[in-house]
């Protein structure tokens, strides 16, 4: 279990405690300057605040960065690359925290799932050549490496900052399919989204921030209501078709 203990940083988040289990995901949820990315930066331990972070009874702010890498790995804001890499040599830089080295199970690793996100063509492709769709699967996949359970058996959960950023419909599902692998793989994933919809059918749980408040937590399915969407992003929204797995909203 991922847990959280009265996490807080300056004025950006107020104090919230939360626990997401095993094989769950949660969304985190809001309008911008919400508090979401600032959430996931004191989760993987890139951001200091206060409260403590705990994974069962670890807790991981006693733990060096590098340590942290072993337990789970960090999808930030896309950012275009800075730097001359081609991008196999990228998605092997992903692979320092666990010392692991090009061997023939990495390499089926990577290619399968390069092979499903459709980057297999483009291995050999400097960084700055790609498009913002093609470096966000890379970025993804990169993180992926890092938790996959093969490769690394101690990780324990993955945190994604808007992953679906540039993405079109059918790179969308192949990444929800992986987060779903590795749900069922144990890891508990923490997802900062926009899209309400999205979240309404892959989440467990929900997370809903305003202005660094904790406004609601609990299933998507009971949280998301026109009520909370109209107080929380300032619109009003009628529910078209509800549904288990799908949410239609009139906004």
């Amino acid at each position: 279990m991922l847990k959280l203990e009265n996490i807080a940083h300056t004025q950006r988040l107020l104090p919230l405690s939360l626990a997401i289990a095993a094989g769950e995901s949660c969304h985190l949820l809001g309008p911008n300057g919400s508090g979401k990315s600032t959430l996931l930066m004191c989760i993987s331990g890139l951001l200091s605040g206060e409260g403590r972070v705990y994974w069962q009874a670890q807790n991981l702010a006693k733990l060096s960065l590098a340590s942290q890498a072993q337990y789970r790995s960090v999808l930030l804001q896309q950012q275009r690359p800075s730097f001359h890499l081609r991008v196999f040599q990228y998605l092997l830089v992903s692979l320092a925290p666990l010392q692991r080295t090009l061997s023939a199970e990495v390499e089926q690793v990577l290619m399968a799932l390069a092979k499903r996100l459709g980057i297999d063509d483009k291995l050999s492709r400097q960084l700055d050549t790609l498009s913002g769709g093609e470096w966000q699967r890379v970025r993804l996949l990169a993180c992926f490496l890092q938790v996959w359970p093969t490769l690394n058996p101690q990780a324990r959960f993955l945190l994604l900052d808007e992953p679906m950023n540039a993405l079109d419909l059918t790179h969308q599902r192949v990444v929800y399919q992986l987060i779903a692998e590795l749900k069922s793989n144990g890891l508990a994933i923490v997802i900062a989204s926009h899209d309400l919809s999205q979240s309404y059918r892959h989440a467990d749980q929900v997370l809903v921030l305003q202005h660094g408040v904790k406004c609601a937590y609990g299933p998507p399915q009971t949280v998301l209501t026109p009520a909370l969407i109209e107080q929380v992003f300032a619109i009003q929204a009628q529910i078209l078709a509800q549904e288990p797995k799908r949410l239609l909203l009139d906004v």
